[in-house]
């Protein structure tokens, strides 16, 4: 049997913008949009957040080089940019049957620094995994 289930894709307004949700295996995937990061979460907790700031870089090298570029790495769950415009976090044990993917514009048009936001950077944090 197959160990990713489809993923079940739903929009919705919470918290401080918008949630994309889905099932892999047993767990939720979701998205919080926040003012400076994109959080996500599973089961409702945060486990990994990446800056806007950095997504926009690493998803305008993805395009650019058709190449997947990693954004942050925790201790168990990664975010990668996708040479196709999407951002994808998934299980470090098991990448392909846990991934989530979500549209790079899920928290809103992404800039790169320097490029229409006035400059200045972000960091990648990891949290509480």
């Amino acid at each position: 049997m197959q160990r990713f289930i489809a993923l079940l894709a739903m929009v919705a307004f919470i918290g401080f913008g918008v949630a994309q949700r889905a099932h892999a295996q047993d767990a939720t995937f979701s998205v919080q949009c926040q003012t400076d990061a994109i959080v996500f979460l599973l089961d409702g907790t945060p486990v990994i957040q990446v800056s806007k700031a950095q997504a926009a870089t690493a998803l305008q090298s993805a395009t650019t080089l058709q190449q997947n570029q990693l954004i942050v790495r925790g201790s168990t769950f990664s975010v990668f940019a996708l040479k196709s415009n999407e951002l994808q976090v998934h299980f470090n044990s098991d990448p392909d049957g846990t991934k989530f993917i979500v549209s790079a514009d899920i928290c809103g048009t992404l800039a790169a620094p320097g490029v229409g936001t006035g400059g200045g950077g972000g960091v990648a944090v990891a949290v509480a995994e």
